[in-house]
């Protein structure tokens, strides 16, 4: 028979290192759950950026290659028209509609998500060039009829300056759309 006498002297005597071990269990317990909801966050987090960065790379895409539909057209007009003011001095009203002709806007969904970009991975810092360069190239355009525009050499010069920002934007596009298509392709 047990005698029950020793066995509650036994734990009488040992509590405090039973609760101790009863308090290691609980905490390795608690310890083990705070890590599984840790982990379930931060999967359901990543998870949440994947897909918003699939979103953006689906909505970004279609704009970077409308985008680079308008950019050839600039880059035609110089290529045509160009040469031709500098060649007959055109008229100054001419010229400012052709400076204004050659103005490329930043395509809206890319504008309005500017600060989403990180979500795109590798092509976010592709995008944020490109936004940066066609805002550099646009306040060009913008100024340009502000300048004296019958004198050649100075013509001449932002002509250049303006191709190497068009040249620049060229590159840009088409890493993005490098950068964005397996994105894009397997949100698809």
């Amino acid at each position: 028979m047990i005698d029950y006498a020793r066995v509650w002297k036994l734990l009488y005597d040992w509590q405090t290192l039973i609760a101790g071990v009863f308090a290691l269990v609980a905490a390795a317990v608690g310890a083990w759950a705070a890590y599984r909801v840790g982990n379930a966050q931060m999967t359901a987090a990543e998870q949440r950026d994947r897909l918003q960065g699939r979103c953006l790379a689906v909505a970004i895409y279609p704009e970077l290659l409308e985008l680079e539909v308008v950019h050839k057209r600039a880059i035609g007009m110089f290529a045509d028209k160009v040469p031709k003011v500098r060649r007959e001095l055109w008229p100054a009203a001419e010229t400012v509609a052709l400076i204004r002709d050659v103005q490329i806007d930043i395509p809206p969904v890319l504008f309005r998500t500017l600060d989403q970009l990180y979500l795109v991975g590798e092509a976010g810092p592709t995008l944020l060039q490109l936004i940066s360069v066609l805002l550099q190239y646009n306040k060009l355009v913008e100024t340009l009829p502000q300048r004296d525009l019958r004198d050649v050499h100075a013509l001449a010069l932002h002509e250049q300056i303006l191709s190497g920002q068009l040249s620049v934007i060229g590159r840009d596009i088409a890493k993005a759309k490098r950068l964005l298509a397996h994105i894009h392709d397997e949100a698809m």
